[in-house]
């Protein structure tokens, strides 16, 4: 959301050194920092839009104090601003809401060579009409809630902790100004306009805040004041309508981004669910395997001690029979000389009988 062009870049340039607004060494880091001066209330809630996820983010940053301010410096018309104090958990910030005239330089378009007023928003005392120039309203962060020199309070309103309102709530109403008054006229529509217009919308959105005159009065009385009878009651009703538009709008586009997160995270968790469970399944798969091959290693092995014992007993077993036939074969010899040893025997019997009929 930021302005890329150099004419708009040189621009906020000529701000930052004509009003000499400082906003280095903010200590503030929340969502809604933003650093120098390229944003302009319209894009500046559009980068709220971007950076906010869910309406948890938005109501997280709350309004402590808001504060007119008038840049009271001698001879040179009196600028008016907002001044806004925020904080989001134990950090605190100060952001500026002003409107500032854009002159169009002969033959040039206005949005690619603005230029600020040298003395400040209400213009310079020279410009005798009161003709529309292009205005812009500004948001920057600044480094404590006096952000001019010669900075003086017109009024205060604080806000308790109960009833300390959402940051986006001044943010919509700044957008919702600069788009129902987008010009800059120097009775008008100026920074007196839009720093009253601020103040007014905020005690009407924003109740339980404690208002507080400040040390100087705000306006001025070189007629700048005209536009409180003549236009303030048809501006009010416009820029209220449009408020209310535009915050219903922020808060809905918010919690659709929210839902759609959700429905993103619902499925990122789903897919990741199916996910775990393709990779259990694939774990399953690898442990039954893995046990396949073990049982089948197991069988494999059992097998082969079977077959290692049914080997060794078969070979008992032939041991054994071998012992057998060889005790046999033993038997057959030892009854065969028996049998000699009879036959030997009985031959010698036979002699010794027959020697013994001869001797009578």
């Amino acid at each position: 959301m930021l302005f890329k062009r150099p004419a708009v870049t040189r621009f906020f340039s000529k701000v930052k050194k004509l009003l000499g607004m400082s906003s280095s060494s903010v200590n503030y880091s929340g969502f809604e920092y933003v650093d120098g001066f390229q944003y302009t209330s319209d894009t500046y809630k559009k980068a709220l839009l971007d950076r906010y996820q869910s309406m948890e983010d938005a109501e997280g940053c709350r309004i402590l104090k808001v504060a007119g301010g008038k840049k009271m410096k001698p001879d040179i018309s009196q600028h008016e601003y907002v001044v806004v104090t925020i904080k989001r958990g134990e950090e605190k910030g100060y952001v500026v809401f002003e409107r500032v005239p854009a002159r169009r330089t002969e033959g040039t378009p206005s949005s690619s060579s603005m230029s600020v007023e040298s003395r400040n928003s209400s213009a310079n005392m020279s410009m005798a009409s009161n003709s529309p120039s292009d205005a812009i309203d500004k948001v920057t962060f600044v480094t404590d809630a006096k952000p001019y020199p010669h900075h003086e309070t017109t009024w205060t309103i604080k806000f308790e902790d109960s009833d300390q309102p959402a940051f986006y709530i001044a943010v919509n109403i700044a957008a919702a100004i600069s788009e129902c008054h987008p010009d800059y006229t120097l009775f008008n529509t100026n920074c007196y306009f839009y720093a009253d217009m601020f103040q007014y919308m905020l005690t009407e959105e924003c109740k339980g805040g404690v208002y507080t005159p400040g040390d100087v009065q705000a306006g001025s009385t070189q007629g700048y004041n005209f536009w409180k009878s003549s236009v303030k009651q048809g501006s009010s009703v416009e820029v209220n309508t449009k408020f209310s538009s535009q915050i219903k709008i922020f808060r809905e586009t918010l919690e659709a981004k929210a839902a759609r997160a959700a429905e993103v995270q619902r499925k990122t968790e789903e897919r990741h669910q199916v996910e775990l469970q393709q990779v259990e399944r694939k774990v399953q798969r690898k442990e039954e395997e893995r046990h396949q091959v073990e049982l089948q290693q197991v069988h494999e092995q059992h097998n082969e001690e079977l077959q290692q014992v049914h080997e060794q007993h078969n070979e008992e077993l032939a041991r054994e029979r071998e012992a057998g036939r060889k005790r046999e074969e033993e038997l057959v010899r030892e009854r065969e000389r028996d049998r000699r040893e009879i036959e030997e025997l009985k031959k010698q019997l036979a002699l010794n009988g027959n020697a013994a009929a001869q001797a009578r």
